[in-house]
């Protein structure tokens, strides 16, 4: 029977110091592991952003855990930012001596570079603007080149953002998730302007004609080639309109007016594309013929 007894409490003892060590093991990866990991995240990384126009921006944020924008003692307000044309390059030291964000701009493009980032309760993250070019609008970001390496990674972060968000004239991107480009670019696509021609006749016919920046022998109502867009070309219609005991004399952007802005198959600027972006109504101007 006291064998029995001994052997229980040996038993017991087993069990209780196999906890204790399981614990102890958790403690160490939480506590210790885990920093060690975030220590060596990244060290020094560049990115370039490329192709990006006079009005450019490019902000640095500091999100906390609960997608917030942190204002700290340490760093007040929450964001910093760098503007196309700044001279002298942008230095963010990050709060808790997390290491330090530097934005250079060189012409159109912006390099970030990050420095000893070492901190993944909180997440930062690049707010890119890419600025005004007349004539055309930001159609969306290309990778240009890839290290093939991982940036950061976000193991360690609770709340994790979404991935990098690469839209339009702007992107967000994360610099607390994974990344590999080293650099990425604007792409630049021409804008097209519709008008709206209404034949102003009492009636609701209506024609439209889409122009492109960046196109030469544009014309209203006309082809490139300068044939007809449609019907014939007539002296006192446009195309297939006309109107009877009337000539046209042009175009307006009043329906109501009497005198003609522009000419029936006037010739079409890029700047006029650009001014008149995404759509303009013109309205025909009729005079009797007396």
């Amino acid at each position: 029977m006291i064998k029995q007894e001994e052997l229980k409490k040996k038993r017991h003892w087993i069990i209780y110091g196999g906890m204790v060590l399981v614990l102890l093991a958790v403690f160490y990866f939480t506590a210790f592991a885990q920093n060690a990991h975030a220590d060596t995240a990244i060290k020094n990384k560049s990115t370039k952003i490329s192709n990006l126009s006079p009005g450019a921006t490019v902000t640095v944020k500091y999100i906390n855990d609960e997608g917030k924008e942190d204002i700290l003692n340490s760093w007040s307000p929450s964001t910093k930012t760098a503007k196309y044309g700044d001279t002298k390059s942008t230095v963010v030291n990050l709060p808790n001596n997390c290491g330090t964000v530097t934005i250079s701009f060189n012409g159109g493009t912006a390099t970030v570079t990050l420095s000893n980032v070492n901190c993944f309760k909180k997440t930062i993250y690049l707010e890119i603007y890419s600025g005004e070019r007349t004539g055309y609008k930001a159609n969306g970001w290309k990778t240009v080149s890839d290290d093939g390496k991982t940036g950061m990674n976000d193991n360690t972060n609770p709340n994790p953002p979404l991935p990098d968000v690469w839209e339009d004239d702007y992107c967000l991107f994360y610099l607390g998730v994974s990344y590999t480009a080293t650099e990425k670019a604007v792409v630049w696509a021409p804008v097209s302007t519709t008008v709206q021609y209404h034949k102003n006749d009492g009636g609701t016919s209506t024609a439209s004609q889409t122009f492109t920046y960046g196109v030469a022998k544009q014309q209203f109502g006309k082809k490139t080639d300068g044939s007809p867009l449609w019907g014939t070309e007539k002296e006192d219609g446009f195309g297939g309109w006309d109107r009877p005991g009337y000539h046209i004399l042009g175009w307006s952007e009043s329906s109501t007016a009497t005198k003609a802005t522009y000419g029936t198959y006037s010739e079409v600027a890029d700047s006029w594309i650009a001014s008149k972006y995404p759509t303009v109504d013109l309205y025909a101007v009729w005079e009797p013929f007396y």
